[in-house]
């Protein structure tokens, strides 16, 4: 039997993205024994997924963990691929130490780690059992929100930088919905979510980030913040075509842009609508108006699509390989990008001005193939 190990151990939205590699893996070896590694804190992603046959759970207490747990598991890896007890590794993994395939966004990169072929469906996998299935149902059934005229659901968090919504941002947004429909209810889905005497404001901090997928069956708007909940809200388990507003930071660009990735995988993207503003009380009039006057009145109105720019990619450029002088990964990190994206004028300044220069610095850039690589940089940069 051929053994395969999947190294991925956060987070949750993609380990989520990554169930699409585990689905692969069975199509290219049928009937391997896949294991996968991951982190505690995102092991519950993989419950029921039928693709993996094993679970290798790597504790971690917290996220910042998850870089020395990465390094530490990475060797251990390939020292039991050595010793012949894995026939095939495959660490998709972006951070912290996978950076060379990055092109600014997360799945396609992720599945540029994986380096076979996607040609399965890219939908993510999340099989509910009828206990959680029930449970979901039981508890939105007895909850003010069964009767409520709108069911509105938020994502009131993100861990990366891509969203300027936080938990304060998203109770004072509840309140205002309750405020302007008194039928309503919002359900906040975080476990740092703060409590309140609002009988129709609602947590759900106590369901799984799969469980939030059953949820959206119930609700008629999903705020988020282009983070893991999002990944669960958009996936073949919820709510199909459910109205999505995503409030983003301007500056992180396509980062967390769903629509940005769904366009790319040539998925629908008329759900999606996308909020940068931080000008006082634009966000609340927003979703206002998508609560009283309904979701396309509000998108026609609000939607301001993140434009794509290159400040956050090479911002991550800078940090996990430039600075670490690992030059000859930037190097591919930006022709992959510019392969994807064209030669866009801030591609070319980082390449030509930052990338090539500092190739000099990498004892690797000295091997064949990082050269043919220099020169296919270098005449792209003077194009």
């Amino acid at each position: 039997m051929t053994r395969v190990l999947i190294g991925m151990l956060g987070s949750n939205g993609d380990c989520l993205y990554a169930t699409a590699i585990a689905r692969q893996i069975k199509r290219d070896f049928p009937g391997c024994h896949l294991t996968w590694a991951i982190s505690s804190l995102c092991t519950k992603v993989l419950c029921n997924n039928s693709d993996v046959d094993e679970i290798w759970e790597i504790p971690v207490a917290n996220w910042p963990d998850v870089a020395r747990a990465w390094m530490l598991f990475e060797i251990e890896a390939h020292q039991l691929a050595a010793q012949g007890m894995f026939d095939h590794v495959f660490l998709p993994q972006i951070w912290p130490a996978r950076f060379a395939n990055y092109d600014g966004t997360i799945r396609p990169s992720i599945f540029r780690n994986f380096g076979r072929p996607i040609t399965v469906p890219v939908d993510v996998t999340i099989d509910l059992d009828e206990a959680e299935i029930a449970a979901v149902d039981e508890w939105f059934g007895q909850s003010p929100a069964a009767d409520a005229s709108q069911v509105v659901l938020f994502e009131s968090a993100s861990k990366s930088g891509q969203s300027f919504m936080t938990t304060d941002i998203a109770m004072e947004l509840a309140e205002a919905i309750v405020a302007a429909q008194p039928n309503s209810a919002v359900i906040l889905s975080s476990h740092d979510a703060k409590p309140t005497d609002n009988p129709r404001i609602l947590s759900a901090a106590h369901l799984s980030i799969r469980q939030t997928a059953r949820l959206t069956h119930f609700v008629d708007l999903f705020v988020g913040s282009g983070s893991g909940l999002t990944v669960a809200a958009t996936s073949g388990a919820a709510k199909q075509g459910l109205p999505n507003i995503q409030v983003l930071n301007r500056h992180t660009s396509v980062y967390a842009s769903f629509r940005h990735d769904f366009a790319y995988f040539g998925k629908p993207t008329e759900q999606f609508m996308e909020i940068t503003s931080t000008e006082d009380g634009h966000l609340k009039s927003a979703v206002l108006m998508a609560v009283n006057d309904g979701f396309a009145a509000a998108k026609a109105a609000y939607d301001d699509p993140v434009p794509l720019t290159f400040d956050w990619y090479y911002h991550m450029l800078k940090s996990m390989l430039i600075d670490q002088g690992r030059h000859v990964e930037a190097m591919h990190s930006v022709l992959i990008t510019a392969a994807r994206y064209g030669w866009h004028p801030s591609l070319k300044l980082i390449g030509g001005r930052i990338v090539l220069p500092a190739l000099q610095n990498d004892p690797r850039s000295v091997l064949p193939h990082h050269k043919a690589e220099a020169e296919k940089l270098r005449a792209g940069v003077t194009d």
